[in-house]
């Protein structure tokens, strides 16, 4: 994974955080701009080496290219920013078996 050196990734937000969508709203500090970042940095790079590819090989090359070699990293980047964004989201308090979890037994 492109940000796997990041202690803030792999400490706070493991796969058992995403999976259950927890963490702490410091951390998302911490781990959301440098994610945005290598995002936009990656997004400018593909382009780029699309540009370049298409002058050397045929559009059907450098789409299967492409899709074997560079959206697969992409695409996990992009799923590691979603699922920031979902457990950062404000989420409803849990409520108890068989009623409001307001109420007093």
């Amino acid at each position: 994974m492109l940000l796997e050196g990041n202690r803030y990734v792999t400490g706070w937000f493991s796969p058992y955080h995403r999976q259950r969508k927890l963490i702490h709203p410091v951390m998302v500090q911490h781990i959301q701009p440098a994610a945005l970042s290598l995002l936009a940095q990656w997004s400018t790079l593909v382009q780029e080496l699309e540009a370049a590819l298409q002058l050397a090989f045929y559009p059907d090359a450098v789409e299967e290219w492409l899709e074997e070699n560079v959206h697969p990293s992409l695409q996990r980047l992009q799923a590691l920013l979603q699922d920031l964004s979902e457990a950062a989201a404000p989420q409803p308090p849990p409520t108890g078996p068989g009623g409001d979890a307001a109420q007093d037994p």
